[in-house]
């Protein structure tokens, strides 16, 4: 097995990865050495860039339509 993070080969024994402290549950017996350096590409770039946090629709809908209620009450108030 090898890890993930570091791509360096693990024991059998090992909660996590004697070189870089990656936990065993992330490693991979790869078919290829191509598809490991892809697999250690994709963990340090998942450590550089940030996953982006999706935001919460649902909210941004409750403003929205509170901005539409309290403008249409406006207009029409000024209107008296």
């Amino acid at each position: 097995m090898y890890c993930i993070k570091c791509g360096k080969e693990l024991p059998n024994n090992v909660a996590y990865c004697p070189n870089c402290g990656k936990e065993k549950a992330s490693v991979v017996k790869p078919t290829e050495k191509k598809d490991l350096e892809q697999e250690v590409i994709y963990e340090e770039i998942k450590e550089i860039v940030p996953t982006p946090k999706v935001p919460n629709i649902v909210v941004y809908e409750v403003i929205a339509i509170t901005m539409i209620i309290a403008i249409m009450s406006i207009v029409l108030l000024s209107r008296y």
